[in-house]
């Protein structure tokens, strides 16, 4: 497919999932970190299963990121909905352009540094990387935070010229249910009635 101009749908497209994207790192704040500056207390309550989903949100928040900065074409030609295709093929008047740019370009130095756990552990399983064993991709709390503030400037830009209205992507939380899941687990944790033991069949 040939890059071309963006379109509409292209832009609505990009909207939704930039705010899927920041609707899964608030589901994973306020179930594992908290938002509220207190950390939850799940007491005993499925440490294992609630650490397999804590592992799942990052991994794939890690996956969001980089398919997003990922280059505009890939080796096979194929176009990516990219930063780097918005910021070059969008028609948009020279500061927007200039704008989009810049913030493209922040984005994209944030993806790269997340790329080598994307591309040495999560998309592939390096030899070399799993025995060194050391961490790959890791960003600060402030990293993370001029990220989404970056990712909404650029998605408005697009909005406003695309869609005639800037939808911030931090709106898409208010569908996320993941308040009320903290608020029943920390209830039940502080209640001390014992949990309910497996079944196991014979």
């Amino acid at each position: 497919m040939i890059a071309g101009e963006v379109t509409k749908e292209d832009v609505c497209f990009l909207t939704n999932v930039c705010g899927w994207g920041y609707r899964k790192y608030h589901t994973y704040k306020v179930l594992f970190e908290g938002f509220d500056g207190r950390k939850p207390n799940y007491g005993n309550i499925a440490p294992v299963t609630l650490g397999d989903l804590a592992k799942a949100l990052k991994e794939h928040l890690i996956l969001e990121v980089c398919k997003l900065t990922d280059p505009m074409k890939d080796h096979r030609g194929n176009v990516n909905l990219s930063i780097r295709f918005f910021a070059e093929c969008a028609n948009l008047d020279d500061s927007s352009r200039k704008l989009a740019q810049q913030v493209g370009e922040r984005l994209e130095a944030f993806g790269k540094k997340l790329r080598p756990a994307r591309d040495k552990i999560l998309s592939h399983f390096d030899r070399t990387t799993v025995h060194v064993g050391e961490p790959l991709g890791e960003a600060s709390e402030e990293e993370w935070a001029t990220y989404w503030c970056d990712l909404e400037q650029f998605v408005q830009i697009l909005s406003e010229r695309y869609l005639g209205e800037v939808p911030p992507i931090r709106d898409a939380t208010s569908t996320s249910d993941a308040a009320i899941l903290r608020g029943v687990l920390e209830e039940r944790a502080a209640s001390h009635v014992p949990l309910p033991m497996p079944r196991h069949s014979d």
